[in-house]
């Protein structure tokens, strides 16, 4: 609910998602294209713990 909240959602009063407005990110996010980041990055890890950053190109975002 976070991800779809925070990054794929955009709202009215801001009139982009929090990510956004928060300097997370620049760009909107599709749910498609956010399961296929996160897939990416499970695929990536290899048992172990990392950073979904550097799939999504964002500075302070860590799993």
């Amino acid at each position: 609910m976070t991800v779809w909240y925070n990054f794929i959602r955009i709202h009215k009063t801001l009139r982009v998602t929090p990510a956004m407005e928060a300097g997370l990110t620049d760009r909107f996010f599709s749910d498609d294209e956010f399961v296929d980041i996160v897939d990416e990055w499970e695929a990536s890890r290899k048992g172990s713990p990392g950073t979904l950053s550097v799939v999504l190109g964002l500075a302070k975002l860590t799993v």
